[in-house]
């Protein structure tokens, strides 16, 4: 959640059910790629874009409205 309403693509106020009903409509219906994209996005949000982000390393810096 935290990185999609980084990137403008949320507002924030978005439950979990509702996210993931956004992307598994957006998404192949192929449960497989659905479960690699999601743990790409925990493994992001773990690793880079925390509550203090390390946006210094990250990939979507140039599209992350908080970056610095």
């Amino acid at each position: 959640k935290r990185i999609f309403k980084r990137l403008g693509l949320l507002t924030g106020n978005e439950d979990y059910d509702e996210i993931a009903l956004l992307f598994a409509d957006s998404l192949n219906r192929n449960t497989k790629v659905y479960q690699e994209y999601h743990a790409l996005i925990v493994k992001h949000a773990k690793e880079l874009c925390r509550k203090q982000a390390l946006c210094k390393g990250c990939a979507l810096r140039k599209y992350c409205l908080e970056a610095p």
